[in-house]
């Protein structure tokens, strides 16, 4: 009874509009699941266990039209799932697994990170209140402490874990051990999991967790012979380097040019919406710690240096830095790249006008807009979220229907012409007439290039070189975890 599946769209009224006995009433529309619990005991006996998915929420503000912001609720609410839910107990049911949300509205069946975690808690504890068997929520459960309280404050019986169960198998297992830091975090991306299956038609797997999926044959094993390997760059590419190789037993170092590890995590993890994004930095620092890789902050690497340290292996995992455009004025005080506005570098004024609607783009308007700024977008493409790696569904939809709904101006098929005291200056295709829109901060997201290379500078000393992450191919975090775990996993 939940994702608008067959069940649930005779139980809503939005969509059943039958007029005899399995239609009308809510005791009506929901008779098949009455005699589907009979036909089940008749079969198998009332001391088999059954349990029903119940949405708690469709977020539907007409059939085929989500409601990112709840607000136009036509589907079903959180009072009549009350009522159902009392029906389902009464028609024999020994448990109830809870959620939200349609394929309509699928941000909120399979929340992007924009839906905060434990959203869901508060509308679960009603439903529990009102019945005597157990609820079990799922949907944004990734926080361990959180699924405690909840369960300890009699709010739900127990959780479901998906896409965390994807991200650590481990979950229940380290929360039972009070080893909660050590739960690698799911960071609600989609990515690895829910794009693959649904929109590029391959096997579901995990952005920060490439074992998934692959069986034995991605196992971890020791190598049969210890190098001496050094990792240069501590982002998330270099630390999962890092960390793969020294769980294969070699000596590993791990030299970073900043004074901390992360790299893009750490701006891609300011954001409110993306505590996982922090956890996962915390995450990577404490696994290599524990497994003595040696780290050396503040230290930058050149082929010179390197060559006296003598290394069997030398991964590069450089990272890549944001491209501001050559364009009139991008020298001015109100241009900031996206990476400076992010990490504070600039204050951003009131009213801001955001240059590229990729995913970076879009995610810095959001919040832009959370925070009560006015934000413009300007996308040279005839769309946003359209460049660079994919961006799942879920994640577009709710992003696209926010800014929908708030009326926040989009301008496509529009390029940066300059920028001047005043704000932007633009250009539409095809068109030579400059328009400008005043703004008080222009942030540059139009993308990132990698940081040059210096492998090829590495030839020819007796050591083996690679490269990897955002410095070998501009992408996204799955890229950089899978990219850098598959190159330690064969030194």
């Amino acid at each position: 009874m939940h994702w608008g599946y067959l069940l649930d769209e005779f139980a809503n009224s939005l969509t059943n509009l039958r007029t005899d006995d399995y239609g009308g009433s809510l005791e009506n529309r929901t008779r098949i699941m009455k005699e589907l619990r009979e036909a089940i005991a008749q079969s198998c006996g009332w001391d088999f266990p059954v349990t029903v998915r119940l949405g708690l929420r469709s977020y539907l503000k007409d059939v085929n039209h989500g409601d990112v912001t709840g607000e136009q609720e036509a589907g079903r609410a959180l009072e009549e799932s009350v009522e159902i839910s009392k029906l389902l107990e009464k028609y024999g049911y020994d448990g109830l697994s809870v959620d939200t949300g349609v394929y309509e509205s699928y941000y909120y069946a399979c929340p992007p990170m924009y839906i905060h975690r434990g959203y869901a808690i508060e509308m679960a504890a009603k439903v529990q209140s009102a019945v005597s068997i157990p609820v079990m929520l799922g949907g944004r459960m990734g926080d361990a402490q959180m699924c405690e309280d909840a369960v300890a404050e009699g709010k739900i019986s127990g959780v479901v874990l998906g896409r965390p169960s994807l991200a650590d198998p481990d979950f229940p297992k380290k929360a039972i051990k009070n080893r909660k830091a050590d739960i690698r975090p799911c960071i609600a991306c989609n990515q690895g999991c829910l794009y693959r299956l649904n929109e590029a038609f391959l096997d579901a797997r995990c952005a920060v967790n490439p074992h998934v999926n692959h069986g034995m044959d991605d196992c971890v094993t020791k190598a049969t012979r210890p190098k001496k390997v050094i990792v240069i760059g501590g982002g998330v590419a270099g630390m999962e380097a890092a960390r793969i190789s020294a769980l294969r037993g070699h000596d590993v170092s791990l030299y970073e040019k900043t004074g901390s590890l992360g790299g893009n995590l750490i701006p891609a993890g300011i954001h409110d919406f993306k505590v996982e994004i922090r956890e996962l930095n915390q995450w990577y620092q404490k696994q290599i710690n524990d497994l003595g890789v040696k780290i050396f902050l503040n230290e930058e690497m050149t082929p010179e240096k390197i060559k006296t340290l003598q290394p069997d292996t030398v991964i590069l995992g450089t990272g890549s830095k944001a491209v501001m455009p050559p364009v009139p004025g991008i020298d001015s005080e109100k241009a900031v790249s996206c990476i400076d506005a992010l990490m504070g570098r600039l204050q951003l004024g009131e009213n801001i006008v955001v240059i590229g609607g990729g995913l970076v783009g879009c995610e810095i308007a959001y919040e832009a807009y959370l925070n009560g700024k006015n934000v413009s977008i300007v996308e040279g493409l005839p769309e946003i979220l359209s460049s660079g790696a994919p961006v799942p569904h879920q994640n577009k939809s709710f992003l696209k229907e926010t800014f929908a709904s708030r009326n926040i101006p989009i301008l496509t098929n529009t390029f940066l012409a300059g920028i001047d005291e005043n704000g932007a200056l633009i250009k539409a295709k095809d068109s030579d007439e400059v328009r400008a829109i005043p703004a008080d901060s222009v942030v540059i997201a139009v993308g990132f290039r990698p940081i040059p290379s210096i492998a090829k500078e590495l030839e020819g000393y007796g050591m083996e070189v690679y490269e990897v992450g955002d410095g070998k191919q501009v992408a996204n975090i799955l890229n950089a975890i899978w990219d850098a775990h598959e190159v330690a996993s064969h030194i």
